[in-house]
């Protein structure tokens, strides 16, 4: 098969696409909502302790790049009594596990929202 007969796939979501979510949330609420609430379902009903589940969440979402989400969970982890070094430790082992580039998009956005909450 020639290069030019190969379909085009779209373009994935890039780790620091910002927008991905909130295009979402305006073209298709609903689904967004059902995600949403997915979400929230899965994490209430975890035996976790808040603070655990936000550090979970945090090295997650850092292993799949997603600095939005850790934006959000770090003001949350910090809230259920996390330390600036256990939320960098959970980040970290999302690089440990998943390579470094979730780690490196997020650190950034990790120490911003620290910051914040501590003024």
């Amino acid at each position: 098969m020639s290069p030019k007969a190969v379909a085009r796939t779209p373009r994935p979501v890039r780790c620091n696409d910002r927008d991905a979510w909130e295009s979402l949330v305006k073209e298709y609420p609903r689904i967004a909502e059902a995600i949403s609430g997915a979400v929230m379902k899965v994490l209430s009903i975890s035996a976790l302790d808040e603070k655990t589940r936000q550090l979970v969440y945090i090295a997650a979402q850092t292993a799949v790049c997603y600095p939005l989400a850790v934006k959000y969970h770090v003001p949350l982890a910090l809230k259920a009594g996390a330390s600036k070094d256990e939320i960098v430790g959970a980040a970290a082992i999302a690089a440990a596990a998943a390579g470094p580039k979730g780690f490196v998009a997020c650190f950034p956005v990790i120490i911003k929202a620290i910051a914040a909450e501590s003024r």
